[in-house]
């Protein structure tokens, strides 16, 4: 498939760098970004994955954390939830409970997954 810039081709040509493959994850990452950068949650979860990992460039947890909060604020509840664990217990991350405590309640009130269990069990 030859590259148009256009974000949905962006993202399928960045899926060949996912955390589920191992290709070409520099420009795997590199379309990820582009695709980040229209605003589509999802390229924008996987990119943080792929900071957090180390994949197809320097491991960067910070930017991990601030590229999930992207994908979150752009609507992926699968990305919130990732990111209330990050705040909650993660070993690389600053551990900010009440941060994890407000996306869970947000979680919570829309039924995803089994983040009201989450939160009620979640301890300061």
């Amino acid at each position: 498939m030859p590259e148009t810039g256009l974000p949905a081709e962006n993202l399928l040509r960045g899926i060949t760098c996912s955390p589920w493959y191992e290709f070409d994850c520099v420009k795997g990452r590199e379309l990820f970004e582009k695709s980040c950068n229209y605003k589509i949650a999802n390229a924008c979860g996987a990119l943080a994955d792929l900071y957090e990992r180390g994949k197809g460039g320097d491991k960067d947890v910070n930017k991990a954390i601030e590229t999930y909060e992207k994908a979150c604020n752009l609507g992926s509840n699968e990305y919130c939830y990732i990111l209330a664990s990050r705040y909650e217990r993660d070993k690389h991350a600053e551990v900010n409970i009440p941060k994890a405590k407000e996306i869970l309640k947000k979680l919570c009130d829309k039924k995803y997954q089994d983040s009201c269990i989450r939160l009620n069990n979640i301890e300061e």
